[in-house]
């Protein structure tokens, strides 16, 4: 059937006898192999054999794997043969194909596009480490200067377009979300409500009020009961802030 057709892919079979059986290594910034998947791969092959004859993992000419980092290292643990793909060390395939296999998360696109050098993603990740209370979807509106998580936005986030520049505004926005935790007192802010997207949103959506006073709202905040902990939604957590930041002007015009 395919005698007449082009060949464009080369595929080796690896023996633990072979000099590279032990040589290969994942991706700069992989994580972890997981020890569940790691498992479940090695019962499959025990059960029903190994398929990488048919389904390669995918490495570089440097031994580096873009793709099938569990399935190698069941087959070492197995002391089995495997087989590998050759792929260009500079290969986009992988975000593809593993978003097919399972299902990522924006954290999967962040370590991907950095592992590829993409300096913005390796900020976005940082400040992610730094301010673990607010989520990828909202830390991808401040990239992007916005108070709503819209579509367009989580796509150009998985296609390596994450904005550039944005990196004083964004700690900016995410060192004035922090201040928040500790000044309440009636009652405290439940760490719930300070890691909930929609009070994180509705601060956005006041920090874009350029008539919004982020010291009067504090102030208010601080001196008087607030409803935050109890709200659900963005639109009535927004209705709160302006009512307290209105009671900490009249504080502050005493």
């Amino acid at each position: 059937m395919f005698k007449n057709l082009e060949k464009t892919s080369e595929v080796f079979k690896v023996n633990p006898s072979d000099p590279q059986y032990n040589s290969f290594k994942p991706l700069k910034g992989q994580r972890s192999p997981l020890k569940d998947h790691l498992n479940k791969i090695k019962e499959s092959i025990i059960e029903v054999g190994s398929i990488t004859e048919y389904n390669p993992i995918r490495v570089d000419k440097k031994g580096f794997i873009h793709d099938g980092q569990h399935t190698y290292i069941a087959h070492k643990e197995l002391n089995l043969p495997f087989y590998v793909m050759e792929v260009p060390t500079n290969w986009k395939g992988m975000i593809t194909l593993n978003t097919n296999q399972r299902n990522w998360k924006g954290w999967d696109f962040a370590n991907y596009w950095d592992q590829r050098g993409y300096k913005q993603y390796r900020n976005f990740l940082n400040l992610a480490d730094m301010y673990p209370f607010v989520s990828c979807g909202v830390l991808i509106a401040i990239f992007n200067k916005d108070s709503s998580r819209k579509s367009n936005y989580a796509a150009e986030f998985k296609s390596g377009k994450l904005p550039k520049n944005t990196m004083t505004h964004a700690e900016t926005t995410l060192i004035k979300l922090e201040s928040l935790k500790n000044l309440a007192k009636q009652p405290p802010l439940e760490n719930k409500t300070h890691a909930k997207q929609q009070f994180q949103q509705a601060m956005l959506q006041a920090f874009d009020n350029v008539e919004f006073s982020f010291f009067n709202f504090k102030r208010g905040l601080v001196d008087t009961e607030h409803e935050l902990n109890r709200l659900a939604k963005q639109v009535d957590m927004l209705e709160e802030i302006y009512r307290l930041e209105k009671i900490g002007k009249n504080i502050n015009d005493r």
